[in-house]
């Protein structure tokens, strides 16, 4: 018997496990302070939307794919002028840091809203520097989001289940 995170059977076995419940630990993760996201919401929507299509066409994308020819405007980055990061499109090469932190932020972001929203965390989308394997905040987000129940997953197999519920979720959308 399967049991879901709000039912009330499952609550009582985290309580007693000391674990924290879905709604603790998206609390945990949202209480954070945003310095590049809450400065450019059509970076937000483009980026948004191309994990959408990603996901649609059941492929992930590179960190370079997601954000190429996408144009920030934030306050703290360029003097606030309008720039694009610069990475390649494979994801290999990252010339500024910045762009990296940058490019996370708005995937967690993203990430922390359809898992609030879907229960799916969209940032499975995004391969890391090696292709075909997750990026690193993908991992940091579903070992904390995902291994709050008593069984831990491996992590190839978490990446390729959240792969899944992304590539459905977004497949009914159509």
């Amino acid at each position: 018997m399967s049991l879901h995170v709000n039912s009330p059977g499952y609550k009582l076995r985290l309580e007693g496990l000391g674990i924290p419940t879905h709604d603790e630990l998206l609390a945990s993760e949202t209480s954070r302070s945003w310095q590049y996201v809450p400065h450019n919401h059509d970076a937000l929507e483009e980026i948004a939307n191309r994990l959408g299509v990603a996901a649609r066409e059941k492929r992930t994308l590179t960190y370079g794919a997601l954000v190429k020819n996408v144009t920030f405007c934030i306050a703290s980055v360029n003097e606030g002028r309008p720039y694009q990061p610069n990475m390649d499109v494979d994801g290999g090469n990252v010339i500024r840091q910045h762009d990296l932190e940058v490019a996370d932020e708005f995937l967690t972001y993203l990430s922390l809203h359809s898992y609030k929203g879907a229960d799916l965390i969209a940032s499975a989308l995004v391969t890391g520097p090696a292709i075909g394997k997750p990026n690193t905040e993908f991992l940091r987000l579903a070992r904390k989001l995902r291994r709050s129940s008593p069984r831990l997953t491996a992590d190839a197999e978490l990446w390729d289940r959240e792969l899944q519920l992304n590539f459905g979720y977004f497949a009914k959308l159509k």
